[in-house]
């Protein structure tokens, strides 16, 4: 995965990967192997529009 977080999480489970890096806030885009994936719209339910890079 690209990037890195845009939160100030901790979510650090002793040595294993900061799990904040997986948490999105809105606005946030995440690119894994070429799929880009971006938090649109929150609330109720969670809206994200997946698109191919």
């Amino acid at each position: 995965m690209q990037g890195g977080s845009s939160n100030r999480f901790n979510i650090s489970v002793g040595d294993r990967k900061n799990l904040a890096d997986y948490v999105a806030v809105l606005g946030d885009t995440f690119l894994i192997e070429g799929v880009r994936i971006k938090l649109v719209a929150t609330g109720d339910y969670e809206t994200i529009e997946i698109s191919k890079d």
